[in-house]
């Protein structure tokens, strides 16, 4: 894989449009699904989506929009330039591209926690607070009490699950695109050598020497070239985007601090988060929110290749 070249301002626009779209429609209630079930971690996947419709309505779904609308705007530039920063400094320690490129991919995303600790601390606050909550009022008393701080409760659990987000996503990706490359060009070589048997027993005419060559270099074939279609690629990167998801519960640990520093409560660090989770609830609580977040992935994926 070649290296990618650094995006422009058009580039940064056109990325930031498309998220802020995938945010504003579909996005953003799988959003708020997910939030609701990393909270509410009894709830079943429909009755998390029932309990949303009953409290506040279809427009329940599109709860916290304003600051999702800021974070899908801005992230993207922050992931970017943070990325191309870390590169120039592996490169400069002739660092392999491997290893830049997951250095590089893991420092961006912990610094996307910069914009993402306020917008989804904000979220999260507005989905599973009661009917009359002001977020600004909460976002006021925080900052005359704790300072810049205390707006990035659960900012280690952020920092984790994007630092693991884009190490693990591109590499998956890359593992499910080679099989199915190399399934491809087995195909293909199976089809010529195939073709080439047919031509042998079309011409029996030619001498048994010149036929055991043929059949030698039949048997030593190397493998054709081969191009995933615009679906396999869609599908490679669902895949990928999916067995990336094993990251979980760092992202139910994070709606668990978020909603606890709305609710006034003392802050706690992750491993004590999820201990507690683990413990009171069992290791399957840590998963919660599986199945929205998948849909969610699967929008994005389609408004990327729509553009």
């Amino acid at each position: 894989m070649g290296q990618q070249k650094t995006g422009g301002p058009a580039d940064l626009a056109k990325g930031a449009v498309l998220q802020c779209v995938e945010a504003a429609t579909l996005g953003m209630p799988f959003e708020v699904w997910k939030t609701r079930m990393g909270k509410h971690r009894k709830e079943g996947t429909v009755q998390a989506f029932a309990e949303i419709w009953k409290a506040k309505g279809l427009k329940g779904f599109w709860q916290g929009t304003s600051p999702k609308l800021f974070e899908s705007a801005s992230k993207g530039a922050v992931l970017l330039y943070s990325k191309e920063t870390l590169l120039k400094v592996c490169s400069s320690l002739d660092l392999p591209s491997s290893y830049s490129g997951f250095i590089a991919g893991a420092g961006g995303g912990a610094c996307q926690t910069l914009v993402m600790g306020p917008c989804t601390f904000a979220v999260t606050a507005l989905v599973n607070s009661e009917k009359g909550f002001r977020v600004s009022d909460r976002f006021k008393d925080i900052l005359r009490t704790q300072g810049i701080k205390g707006l990035y409760p659960g900012g280690s659990a952020i920092a984790l699950r994007q630092m693991t987000n884009w190490a693990s996503r591109q590499g998956f990706t890359d593992l499910v695109r080679q099989g199915m490359l190399n399934k491809k060009m087995r195909l293909l070589q199976q089809q010529q050598q195939q073709q080439k048997h047919m031509d042998l027993l079309q011409h029996p005419e030619k001498d048994k020497q010149q036929q055991q060559l043929q059949l030698h270099s039949i048997k030593y074939m190397p493998m054709p070239p081969a191009k995933l279609t615009v679906s396999e690629e869609v599908l490679s990167g669902c895949i990928g985007g999916a067995l990336s998801t094993w990251n979980q519960p760092f992202e139910v640990a994070r709606i668990q601090m978020q909603s606890a520093a709305a609710e006034g409560q003392k802050n706690k660090n992750i491993i004590k988060v999820m201990g507690e989770i683990a413990r009171s609830e069992g290791p399957g609580a840590l998963l919660r929110g599986l199945f929205p977040r998948e849909l969610k992935k699967g929008i994005k994926k389609g408004i990327k290749k729509g553009d």
